[in-house]
């Protein structure tokens, strides 16, 4: 019996620990979070060691700039609107 709990402590732990880490993720919206959160629980082996590298992937992974943040919203809309001259 003994054999047997170990590894079921073993995958709770690390589902908790991926929980966890994907609700303090900055990464993800809210509906992302909890459909990764029931992943981990659903499919308890592939589901933490999936969303388990997707975290470290995002932790390990710099942001690109966003070229656009420092424009205000007429810059954005006359990039979007599709006019050639417009363009930069």
């Amino acid at each position: 019996m003994q054999n047997v709990l170990v590894p079921i402590i073993f995958l709770v732990i690390a589902n908790l620990a991926v929980t966890v880490g994907v609700v303090r993720s900055a990464s993800y919206r809210t509906s992302q979070k909890v459909l990764q959160s029931v992943i981990v629980w659903l499919l308890p082996v592939l589901g933490f060691a999936w969303i388990g590298y997707m975290l470290r992937e995002d932790t390990f992974t710099t942001p690109k700039p966003n070229p656009y943040a420092n424009r205000d919203d007429s810059q954005a809309f006359n990039l979007y609107s599709g006019d050639p001259a417009n363009r930069h």
